[in-house]
């Protein structure tokens, strides 16, 4: 086909400016950017005429293989709200990698709370992408995910027209599909919609996504879009990353006694070998953001008292992988006992590892690299940062949560740390078993099992 000084011949599509291989397999939306550009042909005609002279069947939108824009950013994650962030988004399909950074309110503690958060996703080898969280971007801690690479727009190919609409002025097609994806809360069914512009840019993109352990959805709007190759200094590793992962350890080296909460639920053992716990204020921040959903409410809590070394190190993420629970991070890092502000939130450096965090409460991780034998006190002499774990007394989830109002008291705290009357009930419920003083009725893990049944 050769048409206005454009010739497709084969499997390679050429202009005077551009050359763009794209295999007969491959959706046609990879060059699609390149070529509109430079001839005078609507994309529609441009689509059809390719693919009669490919055999390429249609097969999603065009979409541009490498752009950045500006962007803005709302979502509910964790059981958060992050409204009207802004940032930037850069894409490069060519190279598998993506990064997203952008600073965002975030009210459940504080009415005017902000997190800045850079994503970056590389398809490499060992772990994938990461993330820096912090309240601004040069005390952020490093996450590495330690997930396998997944296109932010993979989606595209097979997704159906859902007709147009017309975003600050720009007319664009709307594309949906439904498909899944692995995370760190366990396999994700995501449904997802993105509007492409004339260019081949997305000005709107929507993922709804949901797992056994939660649900949420994140919205991100482009605009000032740029087309072309990005170079490698905008996907380089965050400072945080490059230079300080794990994070130093707190200077602190004493032993304390700490009095901690954990929710849970068979057939998971009562313990705290490989689990993520934390303080009053840590625990039922947890349990009124993410843990509210009705995949807790059946489950128990736990108050535990343990012996912790205060040289604390970098949170470490614990989860079930299927087989055991394992805390993911580097062997440094789980040689200490982690610790966090509730929920990454707060003023606190490095998202609040060392500090007081005394309005959103603080969570742990416990890790078994860390963990004392029998008989073993915590210290640096004798190798272990942590010991001596017992359980306390256990009561049910939904007792606290439902039976004496922790969520609605949540909810009229929520944006005003810290959550005095939430951590009265909390605590109440474990101070007694009687229930005109707030108290919970003891419960043993035999009773969930037969409340399951």
């Amino acid at each position: 086909l050769v048409q206005g000084g454009i010739w497709i011949k084969g499997s390679a599509v050429r202009t005077s400016l551009h050359r763009c291989t794209l295999p007969l397999s491959a959706p046609l939306g990879l060059c699609r950017s390149f070529l509109v550009r430079t001839m005078a042909i609507s994309p529609l005609s441009l689509m059809i005429a390719a693919r009669m002279v490919l055999g390429v069947a249609a097969s999603g939108p065009f979409f541009a293989p490498q752009w950045s824009a500006k962007l803005v950013y709302n979502g509910v994650m964790l059981g958060m709200n992050f409204t009207d962030g802004h940032g930037s988004i850069f894409y490069d399909q060519i190279h598998q990698r993506t990064r997203m950074n952008f600073s965002v309110p975030v009210t459940l503690f504080e009415p005017n709370g902000t997190q800045f958060q850079d994503q970056l996703y590389k398809n490499i080898s060992g772990a994938s992408g990461n993330w820096t969280i912090g309240s601004e971007p040069q005390n952020g801690v490093c996450l590495p995910m330690g997930l396998k690479y997944v296109d932010l727009f993979g989606w595209v190919t097979g997704a159906e027209r859902n007709g147009t609409k017309v975003i600050d002025g720009e007319p664009c097609e709307i594309w949906s599909s439904k498909s899944y994806e692995e995370s760190l809360f366990g396999n994700m069914t995501t449904i997802n919609t993105a509007c492409f512009a004339a260019d081949g840019v997305p000005r709107e993109f929507t993922k709804v996504f949901s797992s056994q352990k939660g649900s949420g959805y994140q919205k991100l709007l482009m605009s000032g879009v740029r087309i072309g190759n990005l170079g490698d200094e905008v996907f380089e590793n965050s400072m945080a990353c490059a230079t300080n992962y794990p994070s130093k350890p707190c200077a602190e080296d004493s032993v304390s006694t700490l009095d901690l909460y954990r929710i849970f639920g068979p057939p998971e053992p009562q313990e705290l070998v490989n689990r993520n716990t934390g303080d009053a204020l840590g625990d039922l921040s947890f349990m009124c953001t993410q843990g509210s959903g009705e995949a807790y409410r059946s489950k128990l809590l736990t108050h535990w008292s343990v012996k912790v070394r205060e040289d604390y190190g970098q949170y470490a993420l614990c989860n079930f992988n299927g087989t055991d629970n394992v805390c993911s991070g580097h062997p440094e890092q789980l040689s200490r006992v982690g610790r966090r502000s509730s929920q990454m939130q707060g003023e606190g450096p490095l998202a609040g590892q060392c500090s007081s965090n005394y309005k959103e409460g603080t969570q742990y991780s416990f890790p078994r690299q860390a963990m004392c034998p029998s008989g073993v006190s915590p210290s640096q002499a004798n190798g272990c940062a942590w010991g001596e774990a017992r359980p306390l007394r256990t009561i049910r989830a939904s007792c606290v949560m439902e039976e004496r109002g922790l969520l609605e008291a949540c909810a009229r705290e929520f944006g005003h740390a810290p959550f005095l009357e939430s951590q009265r009930i909390f605590e109440a419920a474990f101070a007694t078993a009687d229930p005109a003083k707030g108290g919970c009725p003891d419960a043993v893990v035999d009773d969930l099992v037969d409340l399951i049944i």
